[in-house]
């Protein structure tokens, strides 16, 4: 029977933290679904729109189109040249693109096409426009509450970590907070990876034994959340980007050495939210080096003696410390 953990009990803050990144997880997939079903109803309307995405679903200009003409590549033919510069104009669509659309709307307009069926279409795609903005409006309102949520934890002195440009970024460390909770409950990284998913896990049965692999048995929402915030971490010259690419060269797969990077980055949260103080700093480790009569040496002394994190120390792929202030 597998018994590892997916779910934490919180309370007060941690728990609403929980509750919002749910729901944050919940309008990106309806954002997603939306951007799909009016990248499908484009096809019959204006196959040949040349812009992309980004003025697509950000531009003021798209949205007066959508406004005005729903996309309709064969209304916008039939209503002519001059009369569809005039309403754009009026606003504030610049007249290169305005040029661009008339070019586009011409090679996209089908003759001997149902005007009815493509007038439906287009009140389709006009709702699905206002659903997409309801959604990114309700997607900022929880990107705040959260923001502030974790804001007020650090004043209570239950979180420690802080947003870095070169590290992690403020909504990116509310999400991965709002799926961990008090990184300080976890006594050992190894319950944190395992909480996750990201453990290792052996891959046997009677005398054949395969590769280890992870187990992807924790919280699923945590392992996207932390891939997502490592993403941009991986580039060459960014802080993960000579490990990870080491990884690769030595013949590692991209899944694997993405996952090897979500752990290291995992633990460097853990120690920088000061799980490794001298209070969770574990038993079994100090009694080793009592019995043994030898303190603990080199990069693992401050890891298994109990002294506090310094979060001003970053571990190198290589083994050395940098100064990451």
């Amino acid at each position: 029977m597998d018994k590892t953990l997916t779910d934490r009990p919180l309370r007060g803050e941690w728990l609403r933290l929980r509750e919002l990144g749910i729901r944050y997880d919940r309008l990106e997939r309806e954002s997603a679904r939306a951007k799909n079903r009016i990248h499908k109803l484009l096809v019959p309307l204006f196959g040949a729109l040349s812009f992309k995405n980004d003025w697509l679903f950000d531009g003021d200009a798209s949205a007066a189109v959508c406004e005005l003409y729903g996309f309709d590549a064969a209304a916008i033919v039939e209503a002519g040249r001059d009369s569809f510069r005039s309403k754009l104009r009026r606003r504030g669509v610049y007249r290169s693109t305005i040029q661009r659309l008339w070019e586009d709307a011409q090679r996209s307009a089908t003759a001997g096409v149902d005007r009815d069926w493509l007038a439906m279409l287009a009140e389709d795609l006009r709702e699905l426009f206002e659903d997409l903005a309801r959604t990114r409006a309700r997607r900022q309102d929880v990107r705040e509450r959260m923001l502030a949520l974790v804001d007020t934890l650090r004043e209570r002195g239950e979180v420690r970590l802080v947003a870095r440009p070169d590290l992690i970024g403020a909504f990116s460390l509310a999400r991965i907070l709002a799926e961990t909770g008090p990184m300080r409950d976890f006594a050992d990284i190894r319950q944190l990876w395992r909480y996750g998913g990201l453990n290792l896990c052996p891959r046997q049965s009677g005398k054949k034994r395969g590769k280890d692999r992870q187990s992807k048995r924790g919280r699923a929402r945590l392992r996207h959340v932390v891939s997502l915030a490592v993403f941009k971490r991986v580039v060459k010259g960014a802080l993960y980007g000579d490990y990870y690419h080491a990884k690769r060269k030595g013949g590692m797969c991209s899944g694997k050495a993405m996952t090897a990077v979500a752990r290291k980055f995992l633990k460097l949260l853990w120690g920088l939210d000061g799980a490794r103080s001298a209070q969770m700093a574990q038993p079994r480790a100090r009694a080793r080096g009592e019995a043994s009569g030898c303190p603990p040496r080199g990069r693992r002394a401050e890891q298994s003696s109990g002294a506090e994190f310094d979060p001003r120390r970053v571990f190198a792929s290589e083994g050395a410390v940098v100064d990451a202030a």
